[in-house]
């Protein structure tokens, strides 16, 4: 391998003197001897052993969130999952991370949540697909929306979206299953992902025996990216998810349920080395879930903006809508989904790229309960190696 290098550098470098032929055999000779020499005996191309010695180290990591609440109604509605129920300190989420390039045609990554021990994501990824073909297998959060698959610490307020709890939960959808994608050959950067996930429940989806197609839940998307000028960009994205309900009428009758929703981004950075940037990000949902003797239709959203104010700050605000509109509201509904309003503002500070303080002021208005004002401190930390995440 040194003599590679070598002879690389010596080719490559500015006005080099080209090798005669006798130099050129004698590197070429050189080079295949030094391709054997890292073959095991018995091996009969030296491919397997290269394929270990080329492998990444498993890479570990962990992220600690650690939050202050405080709410001025005690009877205020509970969120769940990251978010805190009640005032005083919280442990947001301990996530234990781990991953590594398997070999040239798959890796592996895991990520794991000790605050609600679970596995948030455990799958195995091809990375050499013919036709920009991918292929996910395990369990995984599903690329609905442009929240659903971020983790805690990608966020840019300590909560996570209303939206994302009414339609699936606290912490979105996490299910074993595959997820098939494919990126267009266009002119403009377009894939279109479909992921099969079953065994599981949400609050619109219900997949706990699977005995046919029909059983498990689908969720296609269609993500479009452009460059409209030299500092802007948009991705467009195009969602649907559809299941069994939750609530079926009896054993021999499944209930339906569908759910469609669009997303945009918008990103304006002045230039290309600059240190400011504004996202824009908002979604909007739209759900028919099927119950007995009844359908609820429900909409809603979301829509925020980040400013990175420097390689340190950053300022973000959110408004948040759900609607009702039609069916009954019994009891039940109280998880898929009240009218609701909310209103939020965060600033954050990372001192380096390891640490992040964290301030929000947020303000609900719930359906059945009072107005509710929510201050929150957030302090997170991140050892060891993290992946890197999708923008």
């Amino acid at each position: 391998m040194t003599l590679a290098l070598l002879g690389c550098a010596v080719l490559c470098a500015p006005g080099a003197v080209p090798l005669l032929a006798d130099d050129l055999a004698d590197f070429e000779a050189a080079l295949q001897a030094d391709a054997q020499s890292s073959a095991k005996p018995g091996d009969s191309n030296g491919i397997s052993n290269a394929v270990v010695a080329g492998s990444d180290p498993l890479n570990l990591g962990f992220t600690i969130d650690f939050g202050l609440f405080g709410f001025s109604k005690k009877d205020h509605r509970a969120h769940g999952g990251h978010m805190a129920n009640r005032n005083g300190p919280s442990i947001q989420g301990v996530e234990l991370t781990a991953g590594s390039a398997i070999d040239p045609f798959f890796r592996f990554d895991l990520q794991y949540q000790f605050t609600h021990q679970h596995f948030e994501e455990m799958v195995i990824e091809t990375t050499a697909l013919p036709g920009n073909l991918k292929i996910r297998a395990g369990q995984f959060r599903t690329k609905l929306g442009r929240s659903n698959d971020r983790c805690l610490h990608q966020w840019s307020f300590v909560d996570h979206q209303l939206s994302t709890e009414y339609l699936f939960s606290a912490e979105g959808i996490s299910l074993p299953g595959i997820e098939g994608s494919w990126l267009v050959p266009l002119p403009w950067y377009t894939e279109l992902t479909v992921g099969i996930q079953g065994l599981g429940q949400t609050r619109s989806q219900l997949s706990s025996e699977i005995n046919g197609i029909g059983d498990l839940i689908y969720s296609p998307r269609l993500s479009q990216f452009f460059d409209l000028t030299d500092y802007t960009s948009l991705l467009w994205g195009l969602n649907t998810s559809f299941a069994h309900s939750p609530y079926p009428d009896h054993m021999d009758h499944h209930n339906r349920s569908y759910i469609y929703g669009t997303d945009l981004t918008l990103k304006w950075q002045p230039e290309s080395d600059s240190r400011f940037s504004l996202t824009w990000t908002t979604e909007g949902w739209y759900r028919e879930l099927e119950v007995p003797q009844d359908l609820w239709r429900d909409a809603g959203g979301s829509s925020e903006l980040a400013a990175q104010l420097s390689l340190s700050w950053q300022a973000a605000v959110r408004g948040e809508i759900w609607r009702r509109l039609s069916g009954d509201t019994p009891s039940i509904r109280l998880q898929t989904g009240l009218e609701s309003l909310r209103g939020e503002a965060s600033v954050s500070y990372s001192p380096s790229h390891f640490s992040r303080l964290r301030f929000q002021y947020g303000l609900e208005d719930i359906e059945g309960y009072r107005l509710n004002h929510i201050f929150a401190l957030q302090l997170e930390v991140s050892a060891g190696a993290h992946g890197a995440h999708s923008w």
